[in-house]
């Protein structure tokens, strides 16, 4: 209250000096009122404009005059005669210490008007301060001479200086690198009186020096009222991590462009939002052709529903989805893919999109399918290998006496039959364990340079037997003869199965043609044919008009027992040993087939050159005979032994006989004064085996040539190197005319080498 006084104390002052006089002058003409009272009512006047303002001041003033008039200045002189006269004072100076008061007032509400525009703009001004001051924006204020008048701390902070060291100075002399290109646009915006905005500028600054930095600059003119140029203004707004985060952009968007394999974005709903061009050469959509659509679109069918409502389940919580599927590309073709889905989140944590990168897999899984097909050859090549060593011995023993049987009988013998079908069944089985190790490739390899036409051209006649007369069978084999170098058997064997398998395919009749041609196999066809190497091979193809396969029958057809036939008509076998004798050749063999529409199997196999064919045919030993030579002979089956050694000395060997390879030596150095011409040694042997005991025979009598015998290939005869060399093994079951020729083979090349 009393500060309010104060501010208006003038006023109230003016009011009361009107009060004041106007009372003087009653003082004056009417003498009645006393002093005292003329002094309480100026108090009372005074107390009351000093404490309710200029209104209380002049209504007491008024309240004052009237009590004066009639309460002291009536009762004294007679009120009808001097009524009028005595209220002249009061209608006198009251309107006059009224108006006084009033003009005094529309003064006082000016000045306090102007006061508070004053403080309005001061306020103003220091709010603009404060933000100029604190702006994280830099700003400066520049003179016509380019000379800084203001500037804020962060454009103070921007160029590694403090503000007053700024003030009255050219940007030219504090920082020269970007100074005189920034007051060349100084003096731009002077003459023309146009801003320029958004320049960008790149430079080092002493605040971080090295470290290149980006501002976005605006210079813009600073005019007065009356519309001069005064000087120019400046915004600076640091961009550097904005530039970074474009650049970073720009490389991950490249990045994605660039990577190998292909990636999608869709939304949250799953609609292809952008795809990158490794997406196009996988799937053959173009980037346009997806937009907008769901990647469902690349379904194959080969996934079930509850595939993909796990998918989803895992996405939508938020997870990363990995795994393996097969895929159709827009020519239909089918494809395995690996594939990662990632969630991608917003700043609330909920989901807006999805990334997705593929991988082509398909060679890869592949790769997998072949290792998975060895396997099962290895395995299963385990079981034949061990079992052939006992059952080999026993083919061998049943075979030779067959044969020895019938050669002890006359052609009218009753039993001669009987004693052929044993032997027919011995050779079977023989067969039989020579296949289960040839698709396995445990089986030793015998090759020989032979004509593939000639083979078949001796097949032919009983090919047309074996597929009955409602298929016709037609050969069309090129001129030349077609030499390859493998095993005649295991390939007349191919050849018996693939045919067997096209009539089986056909059983209401059809076609079956059997071709032979030269074929020269680049490195691009040979990078997609397992185990081939460029060159020019042989190719063997064998076609039928049946029923065909589909592509999944087609992808397990080489597998060990698997077998399209029913219960009962099939082993499964058939196809796995044509694979493993293929292999075991060098080749590759390769079906096109279709449903209903036939099957063609194409088997590419090494050519030999002719001129080189028929040298190795000429070389081969033709002879069969026996000798008079003693032979070392160390076999620990019994009726193998016994059977080996009566063959042996029916044809004029001396044989000395061995249960093992310590048995052996023995027999040798009783023997010590008797000449050697050859050991004949079984491999797997107790106590001492075919390999160590040819070693000792060597210290003790050097150059004693070695016949190595075995009905386990893997754990002899394939793990030795010294057989690569010399090729000197004979593989039970053997036939008594394969030993003689053997033996003889062996001892003749050791006198060869002798002499």
């Amino acid at each position: 209250m009393f500060k309010t006084a104060r501010h208006h104390l003038a006023g109230y002052g003016i009011a009361i000096l009107s009060v004041s006089l106007a009372l003087l002058i009653t003082r004056l003409l009417w003498p009645v009122m006393n002093q005292s009272i003329f002094l309480f009512f100026i108090l009372a006047v005074l107390i009351s404009a000093t404490c309710g303002g200029m209104r209380a001041g002049v209504l007491a003033a008024i309240l004052g005059a009237l009590l004066t008039e009639f309460f002291f200045v009536l009762p004294a002189h007679s009120v009808r005669l001097e009524t009028t006269k005595s209220l002249l004072p009061l209608f006198l100076f009251a309107p006059l210490g009224l108006l006084v008061s009033l003009i005094t007032a529309r003064g006082r509400r000016a000045q306090a008007a102007l006061r508070e525009s004053i403080k309005v703009k001061e306020e103003s001004l220091a709010l603009l301060e404060t933000l100029l001051s604190k702006a994280p924006i830099g700003f400066a204020f520049h003179d016509r001479a380019h000379r800084f008048v203001r500037i804020n701390e962060r454009l103070a902070e921007i160029n590694g200086l403090s503000v007053e060291q700024h003030l009255g100075r050219r940007l030219s002399e504090l920082l020269p690198e970007i100074g005189q290109e920034a007051e060349a646009y100084f003096q731009q915006v002077l003459d023309t009186g146009e801003a320029i905005i958004g320049n960008e500028v790149s430079g080092e600054t002493s605040a971080a020096p090295g470290v290149l930095r980006h501002w976005l600059v605006s210079y813009y003119p600073v005019r007065v009222s009356s519309g001069e140029i005064v000087g120019t203004g400046v915004l600076v707004e640091e961009i550097t991590e904005r530039k970074q985060a474009e650049q970073l952009a720009r490389l991950q968007a490249s990045a994605l462009q660039a990577a190998a394999n292909a990636i999608v974005i869709t939304d949250k709903r799953g609609k292809i939002t952008w795809a990158n061009p490794a997406f196009a050469s996988l799937t053959g959509y173009a980037t346009e052709e997806v937009l907008g659509k769901h990647p469902n679109l690349l379904k194959s069918g080969k996934q079930d529903r509850d595939f993909y409502k796990r998918l989803w389940h895992t996405v939508l919580s938020g997870q990363v989805w990995q795994g393996e599927l097969i895929n159709r590309r827009k020519d239909g073709s089918l494809y395995f893919e690996e594939q990662t889905i990632t969630p991608v989140t917003n700043e609330a944590g909920e989901i807006t999109n999805f990334v997705a990168i593929k991988q082509d897999v398909s060679k890869r899984t592949q790769l997998e399918d072949q290792l998975r097909q060895s396997q099962k050859m290895e395995a299963i090549g385990r079981l034949a290998g061990g079992v052939a060593h006992d059952f080999n011995n026993l083919l061998t023993v049943i075979v030779g006496y067959s044969q020895m049987g019938l050669d002890a009988l006359g052609p009218d013998n009753p039993a001669r039959l009987s004693i052929a079908e044993v032997l027919r069944a011995g050779q079977r089985a023989a067969a039989l364990t020579n296949q289960l190790l040839a698709f396995s490739r445990k089986q030793v390899f015998q090759p020989k340079v032979f004509s593939l036409n000639e083979t078949i051209a001796d097949l032919q006649k009983m090919l047309c037997r074996l597929i009955g007369e409602d298929i016709n069978l037609i050969t069309a084999l090129e001129r030349d003869g077609c030499f390859v170098e493998s095993d005649p058997g295991q390939l007349q064997q191919v050849i018996m199965n693939l045919v067997v398998n096209a009539r089986d395919a056909m059983p209401d009749g059809g076609q079956l043609t059997i071709n032979t041609s030269s074929v020269n196999i680049d490195a691009a066809s040979a990078a997609r044919c397992e185990g081939l190497a460029p060159g020019r091979y042989v190719m063997l193809s064998v076609s039928d008009t049946g029923c065909g396969m589909d592509q999944e029958t087609v992808s397990h057809i080489f597998e060990p027992f698997f077998t399209t036939k029913e219960q009962g008509k099939g082993t499964g076998l058939g196809l796995a040993t044509v694979y493993g004798i293929v292999k075991q050749s060098r080749g590759h063999i390769a079906v096109a087939s279709q449903t209903g529409m036939g099957t063609t199997f194409m088997i590419y196999l090494p050519r030999i050159d002719r001129r080189h064919a028929m040298e190795e045919l000429r070389s081969e030993i033709q002879t069969i005979s026996g000798g008079t030579e003693t032979v070392l002979l160390a076999e620990d089956d019994v009726m193998v032994r016994r059977l080996t050694a009566q063959t042996l000395r029916d044809h004029g060997y001396t044989v000395w006989e061995a249960g093992d390879g310590r048995e052996a030596l023995r027999v040798l150095e009783a023997h010590q004064r008797e000449a050697v011409a050859l050991l004949v040694s079984d491999v797997v042997m107790p106590k001492m085996n075919g390999f160590e005991l040819a070693d000792q025979v060597t210290l003790l009598r050097p150059g004693t040539p070695v016949l190595f015998v075995s009905g386990y290939p893997e754990r002899g005869l394939m793990r030795d190197k010294r057989l690569s060399q010399d090729q000197r093994h004979l593989l039970k079951p053997f036939t008594l005319v394969e030993l003689l020729r053997k033996v003889r083979e062996v001892l003749d090349e050791g006198s060869a080498a002798t002499c």
